[in-house]
């Protein structure tokens, strides 16, 4: 799902109402700055540049949190591998 910053909204339509900063995005989920530039990058999360400031939509950003919370430590099994089973070792 990667997009670009100009695939996801006209400039003219931007509301503040629906987007947050990094910063807020980092307060909101407790996830760092970094974490959240590389979801984006990744195409997991909508973001539009302006001026230099990242803004993310504030739904995305909660729905990234929830994903993330209900993947617990899984989140860092890469996805090939997080359906099977565990192999014993001899």
């Amino acid at each position: 799902m990667a997009t670009s910053p100009t695939e996801i909204i006209n400039p003219g339509e931007f509301n503040p109402n629906d987007w947050i900063t990094s910063k807020e995005a980092e307060e909101l989920t407790g996830y760092a700055r970094t974490a959240i530039l590389s979801a984006a990058k990744r195409g997991t999360l909508k973001f539009i540049k302006r001026g230099n400031m990242l803004f993310y939509l504030r739904k995305d950003i909660l729905e990234y949190a929830d994903r993330m919370k209900a993947l617990g430590t899984q989140k860092h099994t890469p996805k090939i591998y997080r359906n099977q089973a565990p192999q014993k070792t001899a």
